[in-house]
């Protein structure tokens, strides 16, 4: 149990912090926005915020080793490259709160371009939920495209721990699903609100168990349990 506790001690942390953040809505954030899951801006947001910071750091630090790798190949340094631009993208939209105005930016330049990107989803699938998911449809399949093919190399260094690392994946991709149940406009409030606090929650869990695998990654680059 304490090698248990000693192999996992940082992802301990990381899911005790983002436990005390959604007690801390459940017990506060419908009376004060600075503790509501669903606002933005606030004390959720900032903790999210700096944990993507993080994760998006430890990435670099990762891609900057296997630049200088000669037993990592060119194909895999490649992809390394663009996951790593991923979550760059995904810490500087959730920073700057682009998917939630991404609609009104892109209705400004191409009005009637998406409105007709709008209609073809309603009238052909009957979607009524967030806009931001079919305008972020495309990067997810791209972001998928790019986690499939670097699975060999992260399973290499990560060994054991790439379980973490696909759990946390997990966690994240149910978030636009959640998203688009919870935004359908076929509940009531205080459903949405259950549902909008496992979306936020899952969404908390997921960057944290991605975050401690990398970190797992790079402790093992560091102290060369794997060679690179």
């Amino acid at each position: 149990m304490n090698k248990l506790i000693t192999d996992y001690k940082f992802l301990i942390v990381l899911i005790f912090f983002d436990l005390v953040i959604i007690l801390l809505h459940f017990a506060f954030g419908y009376q004060y926005r600075l503790f509501n899951l669903d606002v933005e801006s606030n004390l959720p947001t900032v903790y999210q915020g700096i944990k993507l910071l993080f994760l998006s750091n430890v990435l670099i630090t990762i891609f900057l080793l296997f630049l200088k790798s000669k037993k990592i190949k060119q194909l895999e340094k490649i992809t390394f490259g663009l996951l790593t631009g991923a979550f760059i993208v995904l810490t500087i939209d959730e920073l700057a709160q682009v998917h939630e105005n991404i609609s009104i930016f892109l209705e400004e330049i191409f009005p009637k371009q998406i409105d007709a990107y709008g209609e073809f989803y309603e009238d052909t699938f009957g979607f009524n939920s967030a806009d931001w998911l079919i305008f972020y449809l495309p990067a997810f399949l791209i972001f998928l495209g790019i986690i499939a093919i670097s699975l060999k190399l992260l399973a290499r260094i990560l060994q054991k721990k790439l379980i973490i690392f696909l759990i946390g994946l997990a966690f994240t991709f149910s978030v636009p699903i959640l998203e688009l149940i919870d935004t359908s406009g076929r509940f009531d409030q205080s459903t949405v609100n259950s549902l909008v606090a496992v979306e936020e929650s899952f969404e908390m869990f997921g960057i944290s168990l991605i975050l401690a695998a990398l970190w797992y990654m790079y402790s093992n680059i560091r102290t060369r349990k794997v060679e690179i």
